[in-house]
C-alpha cells in the first residue's frame, strides 16, 4: 500500500470521527442544554422529544465513530 492510500484511509477515518463528534454536539450535548436552561418554557411534547431524538443521534455518532475505528484498522493489515 502507497503513503497517499495509507493517507486517504487516514482522513476517511478522521472525517468521520469529526462527524461524529459533531453529531453528538449538536444531537446530545446541545439540546440537552436546552432543555435544562429553558425548561419553563417547553411543552410536555419536546420534552420527551430531546431524549429520543438525543439517544437516536448518540447511536448514530457512536456507529460513526466505530467506522472510523474499522477504517483505521485497514492499516493493521498492512
Amino acid at each position: 500500500m502507497s503513503e497517499a492510500q495509507k493517507e486517504k484511509i487516514k482522513l476517511t477515518a478522521s472525517w468521520l470521527n469529526i462527524m461524529a463528534a459533531g453529531t453528538m454536539v449538536t444531537g446530545v450535548i446541545a439540546p440537552l442544554f436546552s432543555l435544562v436552561y429553558d425548561f419553563e418554557n417547553m411543552n410536555a411534547a419536546l420534552v420527551w422529544r430531546i431524549p429520543i431524538g438525543s439517544a437516536v443521534l448518540f447511536f448514530t455518532s457512536f456507529v460513526l465513530h466505530y467506522g472510523g475505528n474499522r477504517i483505521l484498522e485497514r492499516l493493521d493489515c498492512v
